[in-house]
């Protein structure tokens, strides 16, 4: 006997259930262990790297 349209609804609903909450827990971790707040940062130390290998040190090389 196949799947009845009340059992695919209430399986779509529970799918969208998981999903939400998975989102608020992934918010909520992204706050506490500032997440955010780290990525931005790096990004701020990113752009005031050198972006050319001319700009080391004579006799450095870069390990990339």
């Amino acid at each position: 006997m196949g799947i009845g349209f009340t059992e695919l609804l209430v399986g779509l609903l529970i799918l969208l259930v998981v999903f939400v909450v998975f989102l608020v827990l992934r918010g909520f971790f992204c706050w506490y262990w500032k997440i955010n707040r780290i990525l931005a940062l790096l990004e701020k130390i990113e752009a005031k790297l050198p972006a050319d290998d001319e700009q080391l040190a004579p006799g450095v090389t870069n390990s990339e």
